[in-house]
């Protein structure tokens, strides 16, 4: 497996899913620096980045990596 730097909400092809929204859309493992540390997250088609989860809520980070098997 690898990660892939990524930005704007772009999947890569081979990007590893590890779940659904409620509307069936694929979520992807993406990963993010942000406040001086590096933050597992998630990214799907349409999100403007990776969401992060930080402090009680989820922040969009526009440069991020997706994990690719």
């Amino acid at each position: 497996m690898k990660w892939v730097a990524m930005s704007d909400g772009t999947i890569p092809d081979g990007a590893l899913k590890f779940g659904y929204e409620a509307d069936g859309t694929p979520l992807y493992v993406a990963r993010a620096y942000y406040a001086g540390g590096l933050h597992l997250g998630k990214v799907r088609p349409g999100f403007e980045g990776a969401l992060i989860p930080y402090a009680g809520t989820e922040v969009v980070v526009k440069f991020y990596e997706v994990l690719c098997i």
